[in-house]
């Protein structure tokens, strides 16, 4: 670093040059120096200073480092790190710090800082520690160390990850969205699958936010918002993005289609009416209502409507609609008509409000009752066969407009029918008194308006009294009923109200069940219901005791004589039990009274059975629901066959289809067949047929299938011929270059032709019919070299779309004989090695080739092209992927240019398993064909060398079993395994090897040893043990493979159970002794430790050590939750025995009572957790000692009193009984037990008074209990008894015979006979009956007798009762009453002394067909005359005797002419004596109604004549009626055809010459008339059209251009049609297709067409242009010219911003050349001398920094400081460099010592020396900077700028333009017209030309040191030829 000033030597000064300058090569080098010091020797001084002795060394302190640990990676390949240090001496100066070598970067006083950069290349991978030592001098040589440790990290080389993430896939869960106002947001769910071969970095989805990961999905969510979007749909885009650790990108965008509804109905904001009631009237008829609505929307209105209305006026949202209400419309009353209102917005929403108005409608005619009677007014019932007799009340009622209610009180209604109104009521003798009742009936009808009427009829009623029973009532609920297959039970309630003088006994109903009834309740059970509710009667209870084999059976008490009582019985009647139809059942109810007296009433029960269910169709089928039928095929009939499969409950009665034919049947499958014609050619008709199944009951299924028959035009058009005038084209350049082809064919079709069309498109000549022409010119400029095949297809569609097509095949030849010339094939290798290694070798072939015309393919065998750019040694070709197909290189015509050599390379990979060991020889071929298919071969032969290198393969080493489990005993004490090793080797194996085991056999591959593991050989626990697998190839490459087994030996012996025992293996458990303890005793041992002793529900004993067990204490610490002894490993020994006892308590309460057993293990486990258990049963005996206890035994009636009324008594026995455990039985003899609840028992037992004796009596009742074993208990109770009489006399069968005494003037006198039975239990004392005379008494049966005299009662019916009283001797008294009915009757009939009536004749017409006349009846009777009734006339009034009647004649009821009524009058008495007498009324009925034309039709609306239909015949239909009969029908200019019941056919025929072309209209007037004479008339009209069947004729079709050429310059063209066409009549439409209407002149008519550049696609199209006329009539004729449209298309490329390039000018149109007015150019050449063509460079710009010198500061030896120039050398755009420099590095301060006596001045040689003289002062240090250096070292930094200042990198280049020959298609010749230039000046000046290929540019210049250094990359260039008039023409090559 420094130096001493002064020379050891002599001390003389010197000036010392420390630069050592190195500028080996000329350029760079190291550059070195130092300081030097000098100044002027002074003498010394007197004295010199004593020297200091230092002996201290330098401190170092505070040495650190940051970071103290750095990562180096590939990507991060250096880091930086910082030492800093406090260095200082304070007795000598510092000499030198350094940091192993390294000077500080900065020193800051004391503070030293390094700074030190580590790289990744200079470490291996892992982790390294650094030493770091900082050295410290000073200048008495004394030195100081210190070091500190850095870290580094090198990770291993990753390589460049260039691989993107994959989005596998990219999908939502919903890819349309739909929003409306209810659903006004919705969230779409996205998940990306991403994948990436490091790691995925980045992931988004546009404008959605991220949720989670799943795996390799990633799940965003997106929230579409209503408010975001307008109606309708929108599509956004959401696009994935993926990104790794590298910035390697990937996206995948998938579409959301957003759908915004509005779903919000409009609103209704009002909807009224101007009136919600209205009301009609025959005065108001009509009313008329305005609504009025007002509505909005959030979008708009679509519609409002309000069905039933008239919509007046709308404005703005308001709408008034009105309707007119009709009288005639509604029905009497109240009506409510409902409008509703519905508003339709624009998006099909709709909202509805509803209005209701009242509509009243009023009738106030009351009904007409026009007659009312009864079927007898005179009504006799007795008590025993004419108890009850049924009237039926008749009434005849009409209304105008309809009778709402006809009501008769007091009767039930039977029905109506018509206007007949039926009523009947039950007379029954129970509601009347003996003799005449007379009853008033009065009928109320009331129409729907609530208008009445009203009429009477009176009954008289006569009741009398005979013996024996009565059954008053026998009826039921139901009378007449239905079964059917869903209500198949009818459960028929019987009503039988009966009565009898005396008594009755049973009553019983033919298959009835009687119904129990009193007790406040009723009804039986099993399904029966309860009676209903209780007719008249005795409180009689009918409970089981009174019903006998369904029979009721009654007390000679239950019923009072002649009182009625009612009994019920029901009868179910099951569907099952009868047959289908009418069923009657003959009901029979028997009454027997106390004398066995019978009688028996009847009733019919009229039900049917009906089978109400309809068959099954379990199926329909059809075997073709489609038929077909072709054109091409048979026109017959076509069948189809159905299947049916169903069934019925019953029958089935018939089945059929509509116009089918069953063809067979099968169970319940029926097969039919029906017959389908063909429909008219191309249409389908839809048949419907249907199956009809009915049953015999009429029930009916049905079922239907569509059949489709379909009639299809399947024949193709016919092409006759298709042919060409010349299929062999031969073409050459000159003699021969083009030639004409003319195509001819002839097509038709059965319906006809709808286009014509030939691919590819040529020019159509002619169309004449069938007959086509087409020509084709060819040319052999459009044609390469060779021959080619080109077909013509003519397709020919018919207007079905079926299409014919045939063929035409041209061979075009154009000739080229010389095949490509193959001037070098070359490799970059002739012998290659391949090994297991290195196993490919890659070689390149170079193959260069010409052709004359052009080279078409390039292939080397076995090899690959290699894409390329254009290089110096080739042409411009760019071998890319679209010149490579299938390792061809496929060049594309014009690729080549004629002569010219192009260079070709392909790549071969050699695989080393492709190839025998050894040498191989590959013999590789190059071959080129021409675009002629010439071909030429060129050989090399590479030579292969394959080589052995590689290991065998273990392709799996395993074992059977890795994990061997050994036990101490059993089949698992040892184990062979198996090891099985798959070894191959791609030459062969020479040995292989597995130690420690035996070798068990080698088979091909596989390899299998053997090895037999034993537990003897192994510890407890697991071993682990190697075994290593070897295998050795025969080239000595070995390979090796481990496994490691696991060998686990288990102890599986159990401990050993020597004793289990208990000291009583039987115990008995009793009330009085309920717990035993019993102690078991336990002796085991184990081989290893015992560690558990359990014995089941046993609790261990706390033991201590005795003589007969070892020395374990069971205490506490050893049991377990007082179940178990736990020991602990130890406390047993090995095979030594152990005693252990338990103790359990056996508990009375937990056991049966008998014998029962406990089963007792004893469960002991070892520490390896093996099991021993041992068993033992105890027997445990309970048993019963406790006899049953009976708490109480009490009766709720100690004392009873019976008697002959209350003859029987229930009493009710309690006890409260219990056992300790069970009571077996319970014995309480003459007692019934009814149950018990819990320990309560209930007994009860019947006394009967018969039972007893008259006064006191004792029953004793003694109760035993047993239990179940067998103790017994008793307790006693005692009842006390009392019996006595009081029932009195009975009296039965009391009747009167007869019971009703009529007494007439002819017999006034009647004697009755009353007899009785009466009996008593004891005796009688005493037998009376009142008013009548005693005759005698047998055995009981007493008679008396008494008369009844006429002359003592009145006219009419009177009840007379008779009392009986009977009297026994104990006072006991008895009465019963008969009552008999005295009538006194009237027998003279009355008198009708006059009948007449107010019309003798009456007149009816059509138009009065009512007639109302009056009857008057004189009646008189000598008694009173109840009534008068005249056949079909209402009753009016009655004055003292004089009866009015009337009576209405109807039109409908009588036929036409003169009709006889005879009218006859009935009188009756009240005692039903009638007179008649009739008259008679003529009715003449006339008609005055006009006949009514119900219809009137036409076979056709209209009439079409023409010379199809020349002729045509209408047909008028006219259906009329009359109310008598039509007498006449006629039709103006038509003729009557046909009559058919109401139907009249006329017919006029239609000639096509009688008319001329047109249409008009043909009216036809209609006459009706009856045989009265009246008359109606009507028309109809029709439309006749005569049709003009001619077409137009088009004279002439003309354009005014055929041919048109389209360019990019003439990019469209506009041509005019000329059309001159007439017609007959007239034309109505001309039309071309894509062509405008211009103009029309009379009959020429003018259209025009645009063709355009853009919208024409092919080269050469020919458009059929085709004009149609048509006239009114449909007529249609067309004509056809063909214009030729050819579209020239410039394939030439504009290239623009070219960034980096050579120019130069040229006058190209010097070198352009001309053949056939097309153009080309002639190649030339420019290179980097041709100064003359102007040249022009914007080449690639860059610059690069080079560290040129490096300028060490010293010291002597020691570095201080190191300066470097750093050099910037740039290149311009015209590749010249150019340099920059600075010298970089920090100042360096030197020091020097200061020596007495001479000046000290310091400097650095790099300065200039100073001039010191003594006066100078000492100048200690100096300071070297950059711009020092800069300055001293000028010349040699100057010499290394001049290396590169200025310099230009292009030596050389050549810009080559290939030949282009002349042609149309070549660019040069495209470019010239498109821009329309004449052949000889294809260019303008300034036009410029870009060569397709391109060069890479690149500069790299070297260091002086030698490195390289990269200015610019390489990067592509292009060469551009300008052209200018003024420059000169390309050097021709």
């Amino acid at each position: 670093m420094f130096r001493d000033p002064r020379n050891p030597k002599n001390n003389v000064p010197i000036i010392d040059d420390g630069l050592d300058d190195d500028l080996g090569g000329g350029i760079g080098g190291g550059i070195g120096g130092g300081i030097g010091g000098g100044g002027v020797i002074l003498p010394p001084p007197d004295d010199d200073p004593p020297p200091i002795v230092d002996y201290t060394p330098p401190v170092i302190n505070n040495l650190t480092i940051t970071p103290s640990s750095i990562n180096l990676s590939s990507q991060n390949p250096s880091a930086s790190v910082a030492i800093t240090a406090t260095v200082y001496d304070f007795e000598s100066p510092l000499t030198n710090v350094h940091l192993d070598g390294l000077g500080a970067s900065s020193i800051k006083v004391s503070n030293y800082t390094w700074n030190k950069t580590y790289y990744f290349s200079s470490f291996s991978s892992g982790n390294h520690t650094q030493k770091l030592t900082l050295y410290a001098l000073n200048s008495n040589g004394l030195s100081s160390s210190d070091s500190i440790n850095l870290s580094i990290t090198a990770e291993a080389d990753i390589p460049k990850d260039f691989e993107a993430p994959q989005i596998n896939s990219f999908s939502a869960d919903d890819n349309t969205v739909t929003l409306n106002n209810t659903q006004t947001t919705q969230t779409v769910t996205f998940t990306v699958n991403i994948t990436d071969n490091v790691n995925v970095a980045i992931f988004t989805v546009s404008n959605s936010t991220f949720i989670r990961k799943e795996g390799n999905n990633y799940i965003f969510t997106k929230i579409f918002s209503f408010n975001d979007y307008d109606f309708g749909d929108t599509t956004n885009t959401f696009t994935a993005v993926a990104a790794d650790d590298a910035g390697n990108l990937a996206t995948k965008s998938i579409n959301i289609t957003i759908t915004k509804i509005d779903t919000q109905a409009p609103t209704i904001n009002s909807f009224i009416a101007n009136n919600n009631s209205i009301s009609l009237t025959t005065a108001s008829q009509s009313a008329s209502v305005t609504f009025t609505a007002t509505v909005s929307d959030n979008v708009g209105i679509s519609s409002v409507d309000l069905p039933g209305t008239s919509l007046v006026f709308s404005y703005s949202n308001s709408y008034t609609f009105s309707k007119t209400y009709y009288y005639n419309s509604y029905s009497l009353g109240s009506n409510t008509d409902t409008r509703t209102l519905t508003v339709t917005d624009t998006n099909g929403n709709t909202t509805s409000s509803s209005i209701n108005i009242s509509i009243t409608k009023t009738d106030t005619q009351s009904p007409s009752i026009l007659s009312f009677s009864a079927n007898d007014t005179f009504i006799t019932l007795n008590t025993s066969n004419s108890q009850q007799q049924l009237v039926t009340f008749t009434a005849e009622v009409t209304d105008n407009h309809g009778i709402n209610s006809v009501s008769l009180p007091g009767t039930t209604s039977t029905g109506s029918s018509g206007n007949i109104y039926t009523f009947s009521k039950l007379f029954d003798q129970d509601q009347f008194n003996y003799g005449n009742t007379l009853q008033t009936y009065t009928l109320t009808a009331t129409d729907n308006t609530g208008n009445t009427s009203t009429a009477n009829e009176s009954i008289t009623v006569s009741k009398t009294d005979t013996s024996g029973p009565n059954i008053s009532t026998f009826t039921t609920n139901i009378n007449n009923f239905t079964l059917t297959t869903s209500l198949k039970t009818r459960l028929i309630t019987f009503t039988v109200v009966v009565n009898d003088n005396v008594a009755v006994k049973s009553i019983t109903v033919s298959g009835a069940v009687p119904l129990t009834t009193g007790g406040g309740g009723g009804g039986g059970g099993g399904g029966v219901p309860p009676p209903p509710i209780d007719g008249p009667g005795d409180e009689i209870i009918i409970d089981e005791n009174k019903i006998v084999n369904d029979e009721i059976q009654l007390a000679s008490n239950d019923t009072t004589p002649g009182t009625s009582n009612t009994f019920y019985f029901v009868k179910t009647y099951n569907y099952d039990n009868y047959s289908y139809g009418t069923n009657t059942d003959n009901v029979i109810c028997t009454v027997t009274d106390l004398n066995d007296n019978v009688v028996t009433s009847g009733l019919d029960i009229n039900f049917s059975k009906v089978d109400t269910l309809a068959p099954t169709i379990s199926s329909f089928s059809v075997n073709n629901s489609t038929l077909t039928w072709y054109s091409s095929s048979s026109s017959a009939n076509k069948n189809a066959t159905f299947t049916a499969v169903v069934s019925d409950n019953v029958s089935i009665a018939s089945i059929s289809i509509n116009g089918g034919v069953q063809s067979n049947v099968s169970g319940n499958t029926y097969t039919f067949t029906k017959s389908f014609s063909r429909p008219s050619l191309n249409n389908s008709v839809n048949n419907t047929v249907t199956l009809i199944v009915t049953d015999d009951a009429g029930n009916k299924s049905t079922d239907t299938l569509s059949i489709t028959t379909t009639h299809t035009d399947n024949t193709p058009p016919t092409i006759s011929s298709f042919s060409a005038s010349d299929t062999e084209i031969s073409l050459n350049s000159s003699a021969n270059s083009s030639q004409t082809v003319t195509f001819s064919a002839s097509v038709s079709d059965n319906l006809g032709v709808n286009s014509v069309s030939i691919t590819p498109l040529i020019n159509l000549t002619s169309v004449i019919g069938g007959n086509y022409v087409w020509t084709k010119l060819y040319d052999a400029d459009h044609y390469s070299f060779g021959t080619i095949q080109q077909t013509f297809t003519i397709t020919v569609k018919d207007n079905d779309g079926n299409t014919s097509t045939d063929t035409e095949i041209l061979n075009i030849t154009k000739t080229d004989s010389t095949g490509p010339a193959i001037s070098s094939f070359t490799s970059t290798f002739t012998s290659v090695v391949v090994s297991t290694s290195s196993q490919t070798t890659t070689v390149t072939f170079t193959v260069v080739v010409a052709d004359n015309v052009s080279v078409n393919t390039i292939t080397v065998s076995g090899a690959l092209p290699v894409p390329d750019v254009p290089g110096n040694d080739d042409d411009e070709i760019i071998i890319d992927d679209n010149r490579i197909l299938d390792q061809i290189i496929q060049l594309q015509p014009g690729d080549t240019t004629p002569g010219t050599s192009n260079t070709f390379r392909f790549r071969k990979s050699y695989n080393y398993n492709n190839y025998n060991y050894g040498t191989n020889i590959d013999n590789v071929v190059a071959t080129v064909t021409d675009t002629v298919g010439n071909s030429s071969n060129a050989n090399l032969n590479i030579t292969i060398t394959k080589i052995d290198n590689q290991a065998p393969i273990i392709s799996s080493f395993s074992a059977d079993d890795i994990v061997i489990n050994l036990t101490t005993e059993g089949s698992t004490s040892a184990q062979t395994v198996t090891f099985t090793a798959i070894v191959s080797d791609n030459v062969g194996i020479d040995s292989v090897s597995l130690p420690n085991t035996s070798l068990v056999s080698s088979s091909g591959n596989t390899h299998t040893y053997s090895k037999l593991f034993d537990s003897d050989n192994y510890n407890f626990g697991t071993t682990l043990e190697t075994f290593t697998f070897s295998a050795t190839d025969v080239n000595n490459n070995s390979s090796s493979n481990s496994i490691t087994l696991s060998i686990v030996k288990a102890d599986n012996t159990g401990p050993v159970i020597s004793a289990f025992l208990p000291n009583f293996s039987s115990i008995t458990v009793s009330s009085l002794s309920k717990t035993k303890i019993v102690i078991f005793t336990i002796v085991v041992a184990d081989n290893v430790f015992v560690k558990t002793i359990t014995v089941s529900g046993a609790t261990p004993i706390v033991d201590i050590p005795d003589d007969d067990d070892d020395e374990i204490i069971i205490d506490e610490n050893k049991i377990i939750e007082q179940t178990t002894i736990q020991l602990a490993p130890g406390d047993t020994t090995s095979g030594t025995f152990n005693t252990f006892r338990f103790q359990k308590i056996y508990n009375y309460d937990n056991y049966n009572y008998g014998q029962n057993e406990d089963n007792v293990v004893c469960t002991v486990t070892d520490y390896i957790g093996n099991t021993t258990t041992a068993e033992t049963i105890i027997v445990i005996n309970k048993i019963d000692d406790a006899p049953p206890s009976i708490i109480s035994l009490a009766t709720n009636k100690p004392i009873l009193n019976l008697s002959n009324s209350n003859n029987s008594d229930v009493v009710t026995f309690t006890a409260v009984i219990v056992d300790n455990v069970a009571l077996s039985t319970i014995s309480f003899p003459g007692t019934s037990l009814q149950g018990n609840n819990g320990s309560t028992y209930t007994f009860t037992k019947t006394y009967d008074v018969l039972d007893f004796n008259i006064g006191n009596n004792i029953d004793d009742l003694t109760l035993t209990v047993t239990d179940t074993a067998n103790n017994v208990s008793t307790k006693n109770i005692t009842l006390f008894i009392n019996r006595s009489d009081d029932s009195g006399p009975v009296i039965s069968n009391f009747v009167a015979n007869p019971s009703t005494v009529n007494l007439t003037t002819s017999s006034q006198t009647k004697t009755v006979a009353i007899t009785a039975t009466v009996t008593d239990n004891i005796a009688l004392s005493a037998v009376l009956l009142s008013g009548s005379s005693f005759i005698n008494v047998t055995n009981g049966n007493y008679v008396w007798t008494k008369t009844f005299k006429y002359a003592d009662y009145d006219f009419g019916s009177v009840k007379e009762t008779l009392t009986l009283t009977a009297i026994d001797t104990n006072n006991n008294t008895t009465t019963q009453n008969i009552e008999l009915n005295i009538v006194k009757g009237d027998d003279l009939s009355p008198t009708i002394s006059s009948f007449t009536s107010s019309k003798s004749i009456v007149n009816l017409y059509s138009s009065v067909q009512t007639v109302l006349v009056y009857f008057y009846v004189t009646a008189t009777d000598n008694v009173s005359v109840s009534g008068v009734n005249i056949n079909g006339a209402t009753f009016v009034s009655q004055n003292n005797s004089v009866y009015t009647f009337q009576k209405s004649f109807n039109y409908v009821n009588y036929d036409y002419g003169e009709t006889i009524n005879s009218i006859t009058a009935v009188a009756t008495d009240g005692d039903g004596n009638s007179s008649s007498s009739s008259i008679n009324i003529t009715v003449n009925k006339y008609d005055n109604e006009d006949p009514i034309i119900n219809s009137v039709t036409t076979n056709s609306n209209s009439i079409i004549l023409n010379t199809s239909n020349p002729s045509q015949n209408l047909q008028i239909s006219v259906v009329c009626t009359d109310n008598q009969a039509i007498q006449n029908v006629t039709v103006s200019n038509a003729t009557q055809i046909l009559t058919s019941g109401n139907t009249y056919i006329f017919q006029k025929t239609y000639n096509l010459q009688d008319y001329s072309i047109g249409a008009f209209t043909d009216t036809f007037n209609i006459s009706v008339t009856d045989p009265a004479g009246n008359e109606i008339t009507d028309s109809i009209s029709i439309n006749v059209d005569k049709q003009d069947e001619i077409p137009p004729v088009i004279s002439s079709f003309l354009s005014d251009i055929t041919n048109v050429v389209l360019t990019q310059n003439d990019d469209s063209a506009t041509i005019s049609f000329t059309i001159t066409a007439t017609d007959n009549f007239l034309i109505d439409t001309i039309s071309i297709p894509g062509a405008s209407f211009i103009s029309q002149s009379g009959n020429d008519f003018l259209f025009q067409k645009t063709y355009t550049y853009s919208t024409t696609t092919e080269a050469e199209t020919v458009d059929p242009i085709t004009v149609t006329v048509r006239d009114t009539y449909d007529n249609v004729t067309d004509d056809t010219v063909s214009i030729i449209i050819e579209k020239i298309v410039y394939n030439y490329t504009i290239q623009d911003n070219i960034p980096f390039y050579i120019e130069a000018n040229v006058n190209l149109n010097d070198n352009i050349s001309v053949v056939n007015g097309n153009t080309g150019i002639n190649g030339g050449i420019i290179r980097h001398t041709n100064t003359h063509y102007n040249i022009n460079y914007k080449l690639p710009t860059g610059n690069t920094t080079i560290t040129m010198m490096n300028f060490d500061a010293r010291q002597g030896s020691t570095l201080l400081n190191t300066y470097n120039l750093d050099v910037v050398v740039s290149v311009d755009e015209s590749g010249t460099l150019s340099t920059t420099h600075e010298i970089k590095g920090s100042d360096t301060i030197g020091y020097i010592q200061d020596t007495a006596d001479t000046v000290n001045y310091a400097y650095w040689d790099v300065e200039q020396p100073p001039i010191l003289n003594e006066d100078h002062a000492d100048n200690l240090s100096a300071t070297l900077t950059a711009e020092k250096i800069e300055s001293g070292k000028a010349a040699a930094i100057n010499s290394v700028l001049a290396t590169y200042e200025g310099i230009s990198v292009l030596q050389s280049w050549t810009i080559q333009l290939s030949s282009i020959m002349p042609s149309l298609s070549n660019f040069i010749n495209q470019y010239r017209l498109a821009k329309n230039r004449p052949v000889g000046r294809v260019f303008e000046n300034g036009e410029q030309v870009v060569l397709s290929t391109s060069q890479d540019y690149s500069v790299v210049i070297q260091g002086i040191d030698g490195t390289s250094h990269t200015l610019v990359s390489p990067t592509p260039i292009k060469a551009i030829i300008t052209h200018l008039d003024s420059a000169p023409q390309l050097e021709r090559i």
